[in-house]
């Protein structure tokens, strides 16, 4: 998919992937990084076995000013239309994640903090809330259960105004992906992007 070809290689370098992050999480979350460190690109091959065709992933860590390290998967959505079990497979590559974090008894009792993004590229709204426990009906006749916590941050590139992307490259990028036409056209002016990209030219 030329999409996820472009996507690929925008999220491929950190310090563009980390501009995503820091336009995408809450202020409140960014603010606690180190900026003094740069944050690390982890290769998320085992994420890539599990994902769908349609999405494109992207595993950072920062270093929190405590010295501990913070988590953030960055998931870009390439489908038309919002997938409605979208909580049950973050919480899956979560679960992927932090598994591949922990080896030890010490390791399981340290998990480090894990906050999931999400980019959707669709046109067409998105209903789905990003805390899973306003999707069970019953959580609204008393306390939730026991555990019932999840939640995600999301940006709809496709919302008018649409999302600030610091990072130019980025900017550009993702602004082509929801404004270029569909056929050949589309997929040229896709490739002259990529070509732009220093080593992502052969990604198509």
């Amino acid at each position: 998919m030329p999409h996820d070809a472009l996507c690929r290689a925008v999220l491929a370098d950190p310090e563009r992937a980390a501009a995503v992050v820091y336009d995408g999480l809450p202020a409140e979350v960014t603010e606690r990084f180190d900026k003094s460190v740069a944050p690390v690109l982890h290769d998320s091959v085992i994420i890539h076995d599990t994902l769908e065709r349609s999405q494109t992933d992207c595993l950072l860590e920062f270093t929190l000013k405590t010295g501990e390290p913070c988590l953030v998967f960055v998931l870009v959505e390439h489908k038309s239309r919002p997938a409605p079990d979208i909580h049950l497979q973050l919480m899956e590559y979560e679960l992927v994640i932090w598994r591949s974090r922990a080896s030890t008894a010490e390791e399981h009792r340290n998990l480090p903090e894990l906050y999931p993004l999400v980019i959707y590229s669709g046109k067409e709204d998105w209903p789905i809330s990003g805390d899973l426990s306003e999707m069970i009906p019953s959580r609204q006749d008393g306390p939730p259960p026991s555990g019932l916590f999840h939640r995600f941050q999301m940006l709809r590139l496709a919302q008018l105004p649409p999302p600030r992307f610091t990072h130019p490259l980025v900017r550009i990028s993702f602004e082509a992906m929801i404004a270029l036409p569909g056929g050949q056209a589309g997929l040229d002016v896709i490739e002259r992007l990529l070509a732009a990209i220093p080593g992502h030219s052969d990604l198509l």
